[in-house]
């Protein structure tokens, strides 16, 4: 297993749908962002504890980039690992690891970095996390740091 994983504690798995691929039978590329949304919620509610029915998040993605390192096919069992880093009143970053266990073996097959925005939905402008919301997060998380030894996300 590799030993980066070790530092991510919200998993999330998938189980890689027909409807999901491209024509050549690999996951396509579109799909990676709704499993890393999906991702995204489901870390929401976990660690705030949310109503499974509330999307009140008071956040927008700003950036986002995805590592495609082996290809995810049919009936893959997937889970994406997740961690937020650099938590503030503004932003925040998100590192997912797509990983996929197959019989013995365990391999990082993409990897994502995000990030995401405070942005208040009703009048529309960018906000503030509240220090209570940094908090929660940063005591989930335990710290702020990046792992710098052995599989660095890049």
């Amino acid at each position: 297993m590799p030993k980066i994983l070790k530092y991510y504690k919200h998993l999330f798995p998938i189980k890689v749908r027909f409807s999901d691929l491209d024509i050549v039978g690999h996951l396509n590329n579109s799909k990676y962002q709704t499993y890393l949304e999906e991702s995204r919620i489901a870390y929401f509610q976990d660690v705030f504890n949310q109503d499974k029915t509330s999307l009140n998040f008071n956040s927008v993605l700003s950036r986002i980039t995805i590592d495609f390192i082996k290809p995810i096919e049919f009936g893959d069992d997937i889970t994406i690992y997740s961690r937020l880093f650099n938590v503030d009143a503004r932003s925040f970053e998100v590192h997912n690891l797509f990983v996929r266990r197959e019989k013995d073996k365990t391999e990082i097959v993409a990897k994502a970095h995000s990030l995401m925005a405070a942005f208040d939905f009703h009048s529309k402008m960018p906000t503030t996390y509240p220090e209570e919301y940094c908090e929660i997060v940063r005591s989930f998380e335990e710290t702020g740091e990046i792992p710098s030894s052995g599989d660095s996300f890049p």
